[in-house]
């Protein structure tokens, strides 16, 4: 990894699984690109290095590196309105769902970027407050992205707990028109998938499989992986697309069992198309 510019002391927020994203720091510019970035950092005695720690969480998140562009804006660019705040956009990183609307001013902001937890100015109370501090609910920032005006955040999060105050997982559930459809998320049955293994409620089969354990489990994600094959090889498309979803199932069956999360897949799937898109490159400059 090299560093083109580096100045000041800088905080970073990023988009973990993305070839180019953009985040914010305060009087920072900072450009990486060429090899994976992961487990590497570097800032020594003020100066670009490539070994030196600088202590970035987010590139040896999950240990998986990525080669990626970085660009961090100053804060200076972003547009705040004549009372000194700017709209942000909370987004469940998970599910794609909204989460909320909230507002920042400049030290809301420089707060959510040096603890990773969102922080916002609340207009009626005219004070600052830390999402979560009194119920615990934190949300945990992924990255910051501001929009094509500047004026504008997108703030994605991985919450603790349900983002409105009424204990719904979102603040927008009021509807105006049209009818709300929550969309499947894959997430959203393994987290049911994991609340069947801890209250194991009678007459579920997904109670059954956690209660067989690890070889029926097995079991079961083999003869899936073979009526997916037969059906297949019989170009029967419907039985394909039937058997490929009980497979998809008991995989996230044995993920649960083994404490395997939806996101250490993502994270791995994500450093692999890193990996095969760098060695297309090669191929291409040689």
């Amino acid at each position: 990894t090299r560093i083109h510019s580096l100045l000041n002391g800088f905080s970073l927020l990023y988009r973990q699984g993305k070839s180019k994203f953009r985040a914010f720091s305060i009087g920072t510019v900072l450009r990486m690109d060429g090899a994976p970035v992961g487990g590497y950092n570097g800032l020594a005695d003020g100066k670009p290095q490539t070994d030196a720690p600088f202590g970035i969480r987010a590139f040896a998140l999950g240990g998986v590196k990525h080669s990626c562009e970085v660009i961090i804006m100053n804060l200076d660019e972003l547009k705040f309105d004549e009372k000194g705040l700017i709209p942000a956009i909370v987004v469940d990183d998970e599910t794609g769902k909204v989460l909320t609307l909230a507002y920042m001013n400049r030290e809301s902001l420089k707060i959510s970027m040096e603890k990773g937890l969102t922080c916002f100015f609340s207009r009626s109370r005219q004070e600052l407050w830390l999402k979560g501090e009194t119920s615990g609910n934190y949300r945990h920032i992924v990255s910051i992205t501001a929009d094509c005006d500047c004026d504008a955040l997108e703030v994605r999060v991985r919450k603790d707990g349900p983002a409105c105050h009424t204990g719904a997982e979102s603040c927008f559930h009021n509807p105006v028109l049209g009818e709300q459809t929550d969309k499947f998320q894959l997430e959203g049955l393994y987290r049911l998938l994991q609340s069947r293994k801890k209250e194991l409620p009678e007459g579920s089969y997904t109670t059954y499989l956690f209660q067989k354990g690890l070889d029926k489990i097995l079991k079961k994600v083999g003869e899936e992986s073979t009526e997916v094959i037969i059906a297949a090889k019989a170009e029967d498309k419907a039985e394909t697309i039937y058997e490929i979803a009980d497979l998809a199932y008991h995989v996230l069956v044995l993920m649960v069992q083994m404490g395997i999360s939806v996101e250490d897949i993502r994270k791995a799937l994500a450093g692999r198309h890193i990996i095969d898109h760098k060695v297309k490159q090669e191929k291409m400059t040689k």
